[in-house]
């Protein structure tokens, strides 16, 4: 019986996180401010390892420049999105992600979250929550990134 309940406790768990999460993917994006700044609590997580930082962001005319520390102060990268071109350059990697598949894997996903307007994916799922969290799933390599705003 105690399993049952606990059961069915993650499943209504389950049912309130997807109703939460029914925006479009397309209307999904980070939030910047007037002077095109932005900072986000980062969870990375894979199979084996996760990462937790912040991502600064900062929003030019025709790029978005951001870096990633972890929360002992490590620099884990930095990157540029290019709007004009559509790409994510790494930049700065730190010796643990600084393997070619990582890094390729890691820009793709960062250039889907960053586009716009956003084309349909299966291998990546986008969500958000309504205090403006967000997350992206890449379900072909198991990785998750959650965004969430810090004030």
């Amino acid at each position: 019986m105690k399993h049952f309940l606990l059961w069915i406790s993650w499943m209504v768990a389950i049912v309130a996180i997807a109703d939460a999460q029914t925006a479009p993917p397309d209307s999904l994006s980070l939030v910047f401010d007037e002077a095109g700044r932005a900072r986000y609590a980062l969870v990375i997580q894979t199979r084996q390892a996760s990462l937790t930082g912040i991502c600064l962001l900062k929003s030019t005319s025709d790029s978005i420049i951001g870096s990633v520390v972890n929360e002992f102060g490590v620099k884990a990268f930095d990157f540029v999105y290019t709007a004009k071109r559509r790409s994510v350059k790494l930049y700065n990697v730190a010796f643990f992600l600084d393997k070619w598949y990582i890094r390729k894997v890691v820009q793709n996903d960062l250039k889907y979250l960053l586009r716009s307007p956003r084309k349909e994916s299966r291998s990546r799922t986008l969500s958000g929550d309504a205090d403006g969290t967000l997350w992206l799933q890449n379900k072909r390599y198991k990785m998750s990134y959650q965004f969430k705003p810090m004030i």
